[in-house]
């Protein structure tokens, strides 16, 4: 898939192998919380490429809830999967993959007043595991 101009991919030599949706990331609620993504970066240069991920919230500390919702999953930013400080500047050399799981959104709401049919929808859509569905909103699969 081509990326727009100005992305990284078009200001350093990297490719994007991967960037999902990560399932069950968003904070169970009445509405439940945006899913995390997770993006996957590995360096193509035979020089090593210097970095600073900059400013992402909520990486080791979930996305809170409100209105009685709860916490999305918390982000996590790894080299070739060893976790790195999102603060300090990093070097990755040719090969190496960058992962950036970034974090769901915390739910609104208290998670017993979502209608089932939602859940059910969201784990048709990919969103919800069937055992989230069952285990966190008390949904069991249709028959």
């Amino acid at each position: 898939m081509p990326w727009p101009a100005g992305t990284v991919a078009s200001r350093a030599p990297v490719v994007f192998e991967e960037k999902h949706l990560l399932q069950d990331s968003g904070g169970p609620g009445q509405f439940r919380g945006g899913l995390g993504q997770r993006v996957r970066i590995r360096a193509l240069a035979d020089e090593p490429i210097d970095f600073i991920v900059g400013n992402i919230d909520r990486i080791g500390h979930a996305p809170f809830g409100l209105m009685g919702g709860e916490a999305g999953a918390p982000g996590q930013l790894m080299i070739d999967d060893v976790p790195l400080d999102r603060r300090a500047q990093h070097t990755m050399a040719k090969g190496q993959v960058v992962t950036a799981c970034m974090p769901g959104g915390g739910g609104f709401g208290p998670r017993e007043e979502r209608l089932p049919e939602l859940v059910r929808r969201d784990v048709e859509l990919g969103f919800v595991s069937p055992e989230a569905a069952e285990r966190v909103y008390r949904v069991p699969p249709e028959r």
